[in-house]
């Protein structure tokens, strides 16, 4: 008997892995709208938590491919480094999604202008274009549409109320086209979530009651006293201008800013 199969085919130009996502993808495809989320779509790369409806969206989870962990990767805005300075670089800048036309993950064989081993990522902006066009988009998961999983074994260990989000909202509105045309495009967008999550095991405690002895009351009793939420807002405005400067040169300026806020003061942890 003969069997026959095809030759593997191996690229002897370069070692690089890299896995584009266009907008197309970016709209068809269901995450929470974040760099975290949509990096759960490539192979070979791991979050430190996985964002399950965006329950991640605010408090970010990290990056990890091939053993490299969250402070070795990269992230550029056509080719700006754009890196936080936190946790030694492991806490990632809060983009507007609206901006990006497409997202390329590398997660093997840099070149040599990379300077981590981990992942690499470029986010190629919107320009705008010479004709004008927009969107808006918008979600919303009711605390009602979410299950329960504070199991018997749970309980078992102490647990009273489990992480979860009692309510979350976004909008993204964008608008992009000409100033003149072939020379000059402007691109804007603006972003506002709203995140609350109830916090396991932390409660409102009641009110003149000293915090351990209430504290004590809430966990005896499940249920009878409210769960302590972490209150996150986000407002992620964008603004971008392109110039052709001639055939083959761009010039582009861009303020993206990222005004977050989280209120943990209607819970005692």
């Amino acid at each position: 008997m003969l069997f026959r199969s095809a030759s593997p085919v191996v690229d002897v130009n370069t070692n690089a892995k890299s896995q584009v996502l266009n907008r197309n993808v970016l709209d068809a495809v269901p995450s929470a709208r974040t760099i975290q989320s949509l990096g759960q779509l490539v192979v070979g790369v791991n979050l430190s938590s996985p964002d399950v409806g965006g329950s991640r969206a605010m408090q970010q989870t990290y990056f990890a491919v091939h053993g490299v962990g969250a402070a070795g990767t990269m992230v550029t805005v056509d080719g700006l480094i754009t890196n936080g300075t936190m946790g030694d670089g492991s806490v990632q800048a809060y983009h507007n999604e609206a901006m990006i036309q497409e997202a390329v993950y590398q997660t093997a064989g840099g070149s040599a202008e990379t300077i981590t081993g981990g992942l690499n990522m470029n986010l190629v902006p919107k320009d705008g274009g010479n004709r004008f066009s927009g969107g808006a988009k918008g979600a919303k998961s009711p605390a009602s549409w979410q299950g329960d999983n504070l199991t018997a074994g749970l309980k078992a260990l102490g647990v009273t109320g489990v992480d979860k989000i009692d309510n979350f909202y976004e909008w993204n509105v964008e608008q992009g086209g000409p100033i003149a045309k072939d020379k000059l495009w402007f691109y804007g967008a603006f972003r506002m979530a709203h995140y609350d999550k109830p916090i396991a095991n932390t409660f409102v405690t009641p009110a003149g009651v000293p915090f351990p002895q209430g504290y004590a009351a809430c966990a005896a009793k499940p249920g009878s006293c409210e769960q302590g939420v972490s209150d996150e807002k986000m407002k992620n405005p964008i603004l971008r201008l392109t110039w052709q400067v001639s055939p083959k040169n761009k010039l582009a300026a861009f303020n993206d800013r990222a005004m977050r806020l989280r209120e943990i003061g209607r819970a005692h942890v």
